[in-house]
């Protein structure tokens, strides 16, 4: 989305372009979104230690987004989500707005925004330092924002309507599916794809406590039931409507658990058991990072900078080369030549004399099988990894 690209050029025009730069970029955005979700969550009547572990999953979670802009668009939200609980017009103004900013820095986050500000709104209408004049002041913020949204990308699209059209047109056309086959589709990913212990347990207690809470409706405060309520619908609403990217939206399942594990009243010796298996559950979900940090071959600097004047050389004889985010890291540090083509999708043209792919044998492993490339499997008591590589800094050239 358009605003991405722009907030982080001008970090790339004061930074510049390198390693260091983007690393800086990810983690400032990383600690942002940690401050503001632990606020956000204590603003919403949860504990200290709930809200820093729900925190501490978000930071993990995020280390899977690399740099995709769902971060940033997060931060946004959180920001706009933390101003709207304050029922004044100008906090009410700048929280639409910082929401509007989010969608327009990711599209991923837009049904998870849209859902919890509509019940952040909601939940004002009982209080009644929030109340009186409450719907006029919304409507007005509201209308007001979005008119401030809608011209600051007209401006960053350069007005050109009818392109970006084209281009959302295409990605709907060839990145969405029917909604009838968006929990086929999740269930098949977490089987297949995936560990099946290793999300689907984490979803079948979601859905278990999702079902305990429209049982015991009435047990819930009026806060805790639309917070909860919320966290549902989002979960909800992001699996219809963008199945391809339900991972996006986990850390709001761990967040309704623990939440959901903190109001119900069970004998202390069951919740601490619970809390057990949940961290259980939690470790064995990230083992491929743990994994990968720990257990993995570490980079060979020596070896990357002898292979980064040998691509430089490639680049210098062929037409285009293409390279993925291993190679475009590890290799280049990002400093490309000017015939790169700096990614690697379904529609990249083919490997060929006049299109040399530099790229990690794990990557297209798993996305170009038809290349037959093959990559050192991660072994551990005689059990590979599919998804982990030995050597996970490794390039191979093709069409040479």
């Amino acid at each position: 989305m358009p605003f991405y690209s722009y907030i982080l050029g001008s970090w790339f025009k004061v930074f510049g372009l390198a390693t260091h730069s983007i690393i800086s970029f990810q983690y400032i955005i990383y600690l942002l979104n940690i401050i503001l979700l632990f606020k956000w969550l204590l603003r919403k009547g949860l504990s200290f230690h709930i809200s820093a572990i729900a925190s501490l999953i978000f930071m993990v979670q995020s280390l899977s987004f690399g740099f995709r802009p769902e971060s940033l668009g997060f931060c946004f939200m959180f920001a706009g989500l933390l101003m709207l609980q304050n029922g004044k017009f100008l906090n009410l103004f700048s929280g639409f707005l910082l929401l509007g900013v989010s969608v327009f820095t990711s599209h991923n986050v837009l049904t998870i925004a849209l859902s919890l500000m509509f019940f952040e709104i909601y939940t004002h209408r009982k209080n009644p330092k929030l109340n009186p004049y409450l719907f006029k002041k919304v409507l007005t913020s509201f209308i007001l924002s979005s008119l401030l949204i809608s011209l600051l990308f007209s401006f960053s699209i350069n007005f050109s309507f009818y392109q970006f059209y084209e281009q959302i047109n295409w990605m709907i056309q060839n990145r969405s599916m029917e909604l009838g086959s968006a929990l086929p589709y999740i269930f098949h990913d977490l089987l297949k794809y995936w560990n099946p212990y290793q999300f689907l347990p984490i979803y079948i207690i979601f859905l278990i406590a999702s079902a305990y809470l429209f049982i015991r409706i009435k047990k819930f405060s009026h806060q805790k039931l639309w917070f909860l309520l919320s966290l549902i619908t989002s979960v909800g609403l992001h699996f219809l409507l963008r199945p391809g990217m339900y991972l996006i939206s986990f850390f709001l399942v761990w967040i309704l658990i623990l939440t959901f594990i903190s109001v119900i009243k069970v004998p202390i010796g069951l919740k601490r058991f619970i809390h057990i298996v949940l961290t259980c559950f939690f470790l064995f979900q990230n083992s491929h990072l743990l994994l990968s940090l720990l257990c993995t071959d570490s980079i060979d600097r020596q070896s990357l900078e002898l292979f980064e004047k040998n691509a430089r050389n490639i680049s210098e004889n062929t037409k285009n080369i293409v390279v993925d985010d291993i190679t475009a890291r590890y290799v280049f540090g990002f400093n490309y030549p000017p015939n790169t083509q700096a990614a690697l999708m379904d529609i990249t043209p083919p490997p060929s004399q006049n299109n040399i792919w530099i790229v990690s044998p794990y990557r297209t492993a798993h996305h170009f099988p038809e290349y037959n490339t093959s990559f050192e499997k991660f072994e551990l008591f005689g059990r590979e990894f599919n998804l982990l590589s030995q050597n996970p800094y490794e390039i191979i050239v093709l069409g040479r």
